[in-house]
């Protein structure tokens, strides 16, 4: 049979071009393959790009992605490795080591004095500074500070070493004593308070203090061994970073920066991890005991200070730990408000430039930082 007769098993109606695709239907088929291609492939990048994007992030910024759900007014910290402490400051922020920190929540701003208002109208909550005399002098408390009463700056009568006096009647809504009110100062950071008035009040917004080394990482930023939360460069009167104070110490403070005393929260720019006031305005209470030879030389994980054998307070322990200076930090190279600068107060000693802000823990930790 030759090539070009006819398949006698073939019928003459069936003709073998009714086998064949129509082309329309190939090129459909080849775009529907490039668009699923297309697709996968920005699938895929998108991936890739947040895996770049979350190796990319700057020291001080690894470990737990931000959940999804922030609670109010809190910022999220992310977990990491951190240099704590300073080269050139005082001996007690020596020596710079390595501390490795998982992410946690904290307060945006400082606790104000309306937020703190809303809390006692609910729990009838009586600060240290409000308590009678009998509670005082139970307490411990010098003789001098049985009486009801906190620490106020004195003003003109202040000197470089006392700043401060002690005025019977002052209290959180009494701040600088018997006829003074912080009536039209809600959005400003209570102040006034005792340790364990914020412990208190933490309790109760079901979160926690700080500890140390959490105030001091959050404080900067996601930045490596700067100053200052924003830098390491001073301030200027063209961009004022911090409430602090500005002249001759302690008789004129300039108020170049647009304040003197507490300046409402959230009145100046905020740091890396959106975090106001970590320097200046108020200082801040940590849960640590303050310890003068605390830092070692070694990695830590998830400090939180020097604590006695029993677990209660060290011997030389001179208070709690208190951190980002004031509104009464003068400027200078040791100067208060400056991240690594550390201080301290007997927690339950309240004075006129101490506040706080809280911290949450994150999601369940269950991988290394």
């Amino acid at each position: 049979m030759s090539i070009h007769d006819p398949d006698p098993n073939q019928s003459e109606s069936e003709d073998p071009r009714d086998h064949q695709v129509p082309m329309r239907y190939f090129w459909i088929a080849l775009a529907v393959a490039l668009v699923g291609v297309s697709i996968g492939s920005v699938v895929v990048m998108r991936g890739v790009a947040k895996e770049d994007a979350r190796r990319a992030r700057p020291a001080g910024a690894l470990g737990h992605n931000v959940p999804e759900t922030a609670p109010a007014g809190m910022s999220w910290v992310p977990g990491g490795e951190f240099l704590m402490g300073s080269t050139n400051g005082p001996a007690h922020e020596r020596p710079v080591h390595t501390v490795r920190q998982r992410g946690f929540w904290m307060d945006d701003k400082e606790v104000t004095n309306e937020q703190f208002e809303k809390f006692v109208k609910e729990t009838r909550y009586v600060t240290l500074a409000e308590r009678p005399a009998d509670q005082r002098k139970a307490m411990g408390l010098p003789e001098s500070e049985h009486q009801p009463g906190s620490w106020v700056f004195a003003g003109a009568a202040a000197t470089p070493g006392n700043p401060f006096r002690f005025v019977p009647g002052a209290c959180w809504h009494r701040p600088e004593g018997p006829g003074s009110t912080n009536t039209g100062f809600g959005r400003r950071p209570v102040v006034h308070l005792a340790y364990d008035d914020a412990s208190a009040y933490a309790e109760w917004a079901k979160k926690r203090l700080p500890s140390e080394a959490e105030w001091e990482y959050a404080a900067r930023g996601g930045m490596v061994q700067q100053t200052f939360p924003w830098g390491s460069d001073a301030q200027t009167t063209n961009d004022l970073r911090a409430n602090v104070w500005q002249g001759e110490f302690p008789a004129t403070d300039l108020g170049l920066d647009g304040y003197r005393g507490a300046a409402p929260v959230a009145s100046f720019k905020p740091n890396g991890y959106r975090l106001y006031d970590l320097s200046g305005n108020v200082a801040e209470w940590c849960y640590d005991w303050f310890g003068a030879n605390a830092y070692t030389r070694e990695t830590e994980t998830n400090p939180s200070g020097p604590v006695a054998e029993d677990g209660g307070r060290p011997k030389d322990a001179p208070g709690r730990v208190i951190r980002g200076g004031s509104w009464l930090s003068p400027e200078g190279p040791e100067a208060a408000f400056r991240t690594s600068a550390r201080d301290h107060l007997e927690p339950w000693r309240s004075r006129s430039d101490v506040g706080f802000r809280l911290v949450k823990n994150g999601p369940p930790f269950g991988g290394r930082l």
